[in-house]
Parts: structure tokens; C-alpha cells; sequence
């Protein structure tokens, strides 16, 4: 997912609110251990325009932080370089 003129906050957020709104709904995933609901790992990563990083180093960053979230416990986001940690505490 793009998301043009959003910054860590704002991509945390959205990615948050997705992870959330699947965890809402609940679906039955008997394989997956221990929680039995499908989950999501989000993997993202933010360039602010000063930075100008190119889409496929953006895309790897994005690439290492989603394997990152898968490793460290799944049902997460992770942003380059930061750990957003489930549940989510509120701003």
C-alpha cells in the first residue's frame, strides 16, 4: 500500500487501523497458534521528501520491517526501524 504525503504517525495509524479492523472481525483460523484467528503482520516504511529514498529501497525497508513483525510474534507493525507493539497503546 502507498500512501503519498503520510508521514510514521499517519502510517501508523492506518496500518494500525487495518491490523485492528481484521482482529475485529474475528475470522476462525484453526492452524494458526495460539490465538485461532486469521491476523495480519504489516511491514512499512516512511522517506520524507529531505530524504529522497527511491521506491525500491523503500519497498526492502518495507520487506524487512514485514518479515521483522512475523519474527517478533506476528499480528503487528512493524515501521522501519520502529516496533509497533500489539495491542496498540493509545496516543
Amino acid at each position: 500500500m502507498l500512501l503519498p504525503n503520510t508521514g510514521p504517525d499517519g502510517c501508523a495509524e492506518v496500518g494500525e487501523g487495518i491490523r485492528q479492523a481484521l482482529h475485529d472481525l474475528a475470522i476462525l483460523h484453526a492452524q494458526n497458534q495460539p490465538s485461532r484467528l486469521v491476523t495480519v503482520s504489516i511491514g512499512a516504511s516512511t522517506s520524507l521528501p529531505s530524504h529522497a529514498h527511491d521506491a525500491n529501497t523503500l519497498v526492502a525497508a518495507a520487506d524487512r520491517a514485514l518479515y521483522a513483525a512475523k519474527d517478533s510474534g506476528r499480528d503487528r507493525l512493524v515501521i522501519s526501524g520502529q516496533v509497533v507493539p500489539w495491542p496498540a497503546k493509545s496516543a
